[in-house]
């Protein structure tokens, strides 16, 4: 693949998340000037897409939507850039073509509704492969629902513990094959690669998964809510490694889960 469809979102003095298609890919968060760039055709249709900005979402994924005032007390601002790039440019090369920009600004002082959410409309990638979950009706979060969700994501979470991804790779057939159809790759490539990365990161020192906690998952719906996004009351993918000594997370795994032909698979 020479080209590639490129999504990044800045964020300075707030937290902010961007969308595709209703889709959570890339979240910042207060610390000073952060920003997150990233490919997002596996999330992108051949027309009618829709990017979204949303600055200061609710305290937890379950909450996102919350309503609720803020002031901004030092000045916010977030920016989503969404650019057609070729293989290893920068955002200033020449060739680099902006498609669209989301920009939001608050001003220091000033008192503001919350979550706010910008977007914008983006068409023209014929070539991209149909996404599997768009014919999906809604769902709802019923107690069944997430039991199973929950049960798929520890069976998931124990395997990885004790060094097997082959139970995340038989749960995501549509995540690989999509993936790989997005980027023009091969879905056996794509399972190899994956089971190589997780077992060279298993076997270094100190190494192990978070134990999933049921009581911090936080699942919400998400895309046209026909799509569970795995997260925790922190905002975490559950599916994770532990943090090392020196604070950092070696793995995260921000799966989606979908119903395809009434079965409960990883999706992205």
């Amino acid at each position: 693949m020479n080209e590639y469809l490129m999504l990044e979102l800045v964020a300075e003095s707030c937290t902010a998340e961007a969308l595709v298609n209703g889709i959570p890919v890339s979240r910042s968060t207060p610390g000073g000037y952060l920003q997150t760039q990233r490919p997002v055709h596996e999330f992108l249709m051949s027309t009618g897409n829709i990017i979204q900005l949303v600055v200061e979402p609710g305290p937890t994924p379950g909450k996102a939507e919350q309503a609720r005032q803020i002031v901004s007390e030092t000045g916010i601002s977030a920016r989503i850039s969404f650019r057609s790039m070729p293989q290893g440019s920068y955002p200033e090369d020449p060739d680099v073509k902006n498609i669209a920009s989301i920009d939001f600004h608050a001003p220091a002082g000033t008192s503001l509704p919350v979550p706010v959410v910008r977007q914008a409309q983006v068409d023209g990638f014929p070539w991209l492969p149909k996404l599997s979950w768009l014919a999906n009706p809604p769902i709802r979060l019923t107690p069944e629902i997430t039991e199973r969700a929950t049960k798929l994501l520890k069976d998931i979470s124990t395997a990885l513990s004790k060094g097997d991804p082959e139970p995340f790779i038989s749960a995501a057939p549509v995540r690989f094959n999509e993936i790989a159809a997005a980027y023009e790759q091969s879905p056996e490539a794509l399972k190899s690669k994956f089971r190589n990365q997780f077992k060279t990161v298993f076997t270094k020192p100190g190494f192990k998964m978070e134990p999933l906690d049921s009581q911090k998952l936080d699942l919400r719906l998400c895309g046209k809510n026909n799509i569970i996004d795995c997260l925790d009351t922190e905002w975490e993918p559950v599916l994770r490694a532990a943090k090392l000594d020196d604070g950092t997370t070696p793995i995260r795994y921000p799966v989606k889960l979908a119903f395809i032909n009434n079965i409960l698979q990883i999706v992205r």
